[in-house]
Order: structure tokens, then sequence, then C-alpha cells
């Protein structure tokens, strides 16, 4: 069963985690999650807004 609410915001995290003919057909197969993002996740998947003000984060430090 898929988690559908990011474990940062509590909103809904869009996740269309599905395997289809070998290929996962989610937004986020195609996005880079840095591993501090990873360790917070805890078997949900974060949203693809949460992921950016994160990577926007980053680059400003």
């Amino acid at each position: 069963m898929i988690n559908i609410t990011c474990p940062l915001c509590g909103k809904k995290n869009g996740c269309q985690h599905v395997l289809k003919e070998e290929e996962f057909t989610c937004w986020c197969a195609e996005e880079e999650f840095p591993d501090a993002l990873k360790a917070k996740s805890s078997h949900s998947c974060i949203c693809k807004s949460c992921l950016q003000v994160y990577k926007k984060s980053q680059r400003e430090e």
C-alpha cells in the first residue's frame, strides 16, 4: 500500500509509483532525491513541492 501523505508537510504527495511494463510511472522516477530527504521520508514519498523547496534552500546556502 502506498502512503499518499508527504512526511514533511502532511499534504498529498501525488505519488503514482506504479510498476507498469517494467517502468515506474510516478513523477518521482525522474527526480533526484538528496540523501538528507530520503532519511526523513521513512517509507513515504516526499511531495514535489517539498523537494523543490529543499533543493532551492540548498542552492541558496
